[in-house]
């Protein structure tokens, strides 16, 4: 490795390669120029097919890897490494693919997913679908994973029955020994945030797959699903949440712990977070914990739920809930491209709640009416404000803000709605 070693220091040195440095690794790369240069040479050798398989063989062999770390107490190191890699994950999947190689690209695909989902890159997702084209590859085990996944990217995107209907037939194919649970995670998925599908059951029939298999970090997701189930719906009333909830949410930290992983600590707190007694405080501080364990972790579509959750929570206490409708108005403005859609639908309907109960009608009725035209109706139990709002405003000012509500994207009823919003909470602000 001498030769090899000094022959990169030098490129370095000429300013050919960069390096970087982050949990005990040095990282290199050409740049773009220089790889551009190095790839018309290679092709030019004769060469590059041989070398592109073994690039595809050793990404393919890295991807298992890091599917591995991401189920266990290493994974924000799995999440960093996929990001520092992707260029080279792209180019291996792409040329898989080019060439009929489906084990390759599927293997990419299905083990990166865990880090994709909740950390990205989310084009690793979309990949999926791309994957299955591959002749012979919707046949095999992966191949019946990658169905799955292309059921979760339809689930981010708000499309809940067609997620539903992937995960229901990849489920009906023998269950693939790498990932048997991927298809019962969709469908808990699609029943949390869609308005079909009975969520406790579909937990423990993950919970039942994943035991029999060995996967822990599959049994402890599971046990997530079955609390979010005791605490449907996401209080739009401040309902109680059923009996044993917050045991359960107690023993998953228990179980995250042992694990040390850290997007299965993010979620075990934001279950603690939903089963307090205390929502609006002690909710408020688990969920801030989520989302610090989730952002350390790099899981930003993690720590971007559990900072809604806790703004959502500090605001149905508070008397003037501005600022936690601000924090949530800042939260929706990030969520981007449409896999942010079904997270956009509960961040919205939070974000009308909060307005309710401060009585800002106006914004109010614009969110509420864009909303349920662009993202589908509200949740089941959450209520309605157009009645409080018309009485408040009056039929004409009420009318004027739906009529102002239909010609707008999301984007620009969030800008309206910020503006209204005061930059901070009024004097009187504390818990109800």
């Amino acid at each position: 490795y001498a030769p090899a070693a000094a022959g990169i220091c030098d490129l370095v040195d000429k300013s050919l390669l960069t390096s970087s440095h982050s949990r005990g690794r040095t990282r290199y790369q050409l740049l773009e120029t220089v790889r551009g240069f190095a790839s018309e040479q290679l092709e030019a050798t004769g060469q590059a097919p041989e070398r592109r398989r073994r690039h595809v063989a050793a990404y393919s062999e890295l991807a298992v890897q890091l599917g591995r770390m991401s189920r266990g107490s290493s994974d924000a190191e799995a999440v960093e490494l996929v990001g520092a890699s992707i260029d080279d994950f792209r180019e291996a999947f792409r040329w898989a693919e080019r060439t009929g190689d489906h084990e390759s690209a599927l293997t990419i695909v299905t083990e990166l997913f865990d880090v994709a989902m909740w950390a990205g890159p989310i084009e690793i997702i979309r990949w999926a679908d791309d994957a299955l084209t591959i002749p012979g590859a919707a046949l095999t085990a992966r191949g019946a994973t990658a169905l799955a996944i292309t059921g979760a990217s339809l689930l981010r995107s708000g499309d809940f029955r067609a997620a539903d209907r992937a995960a229901m037939e990849a489920m009906q194919r023998p269950p693939a020994p790498h990932r048997p649970t991927v298809p019962h995670s969709v469908r808990c998925g699609v029943a949390l945030f869609g308005p079909d599908g009975d969520l406790a059951t579909r937990a423990n029939e993950m919970r039942a797959v994943a035991e029999a298999s060995g996967a822990t970090f599959d049994a402890v997701l599971a046990g997530v699903n079955s609390v979010a189930a005791s605490c449907l719906p996401v209080r739009w009333q401040e309902v109680a949440v059923a009996r044993g909830a917050a045991a359960s949410a107690d023993a998953l930290l228990e179980a995250a712990t042992t694990l040390g992983n850290a997007a299965l600590l993010s979620l075990a707190h934001y279950c603690r977070g939903a089963t307090r007694d205390d929502y609006g405080v002690e909710g408020s501080l688990e969920f801030r914990r989520a989302a610090e364990v989730a952002a350390k972790g790099g899981y930003e579509l993690l720590a971007l739920r559990a900072r809604r959750e806790a703004a959502y929570a500090e605001g149905v206490a508070a008397d003037d809930p501005s600022s936690q409708a601000r924090e949530l108005l800042e939260l929706a403005a990030r969520l981007r491209g449409p896999e942010s859609s079904a997270d956009l639908h509960v961040i919205l309907y939070q974000l009308i709640r909060l307005m309710h109960l401060g009585e800002n009608w106006h914004p109010t009725i614009l969110l509420w009416s864009v909303a349920g035209r662009l993202l589908g109706p509200p949740p089941d139990g959450f209520p309605d404000p157009a009645r409080p709002a018309r009485d408040a405003l009056g039929a004409q000012q009420f009318d004027a803000a739906r009529r102002e509500a239909e010609p707008l994207n999301l984007p620009g009823a969030l800008t309206i709605a910020l503006r209204a919003v005061p930059m901070s909470p009024s004097p009187t602000a504390g818990c109800r």
